[in-house]
């Protein structure tokens, strides 16, 4: 016997039979997989918190392997492989940022996420924290300030 639509089963039915799924099907395999997800989250806490981890730390690889120049992981500016950051090469990182995901101060996960979503264009770079905080609006950081251009 075959479960009504509007269920779960039906929907597990029709995905099997490769069948499009109607809105009663839909709301009920929703329903059922954000019920499932929550017990799991009673149930077995640390899962939901290492899948994102996970999530998030496979983003920032990706991001900071695109961004590195020839491969290797430091500071454009300085050198240092500590603390690295994404800088807007142009400076307009909170416009960017306020453009895309409507805030200006969004930042990590976020714009690692919204970098990938957006293809990795070219105009970003590694910084290390000290660098990026201290360029500021200006085109150059506080150490590279007196040099030419």
């Amino acid at each position: 016997m075959n479960a009504p639509c509007g269920t779960y089963a039906a929907a597990t039915r029709h995905v099997r039979r490769d069948e499009e799924l109607d809105q009663d099907c839909l709301d009920a395999r929703r329903e059922y997989l954000r019920d499932w997800q929550r017990a799991k989250r009673v149930t077995e806490p640390g899962l939901e918190a290492w899948r994102m981890s996970t999530l998030r730390e496979k983003a920032r690889e990706t991001v900071f392997t695109r961004y590195a120049p020839a491969g290797i992981r430091r500071c454009f500016c300085c050198g240092s492989p500590f603390g690295l950051t994404i800088d807007h090469v142009n400076g307009d990182g909170a416009e960017h940022r306020e453009r895309a995901l409507g805030a200006r101060n969004t930042a990590g996960w976020h714009q690692y996420r919204l970098l990938i979503r957006e293809g990795l264009p070219d105009g970003f770079t590694l910084l290390c924290f000290s660098c990026n905080a201290s360029k500021g609006s200006g085109t150059r950081c506080r150490k590279h300030e007196g040099e030419g251009t």
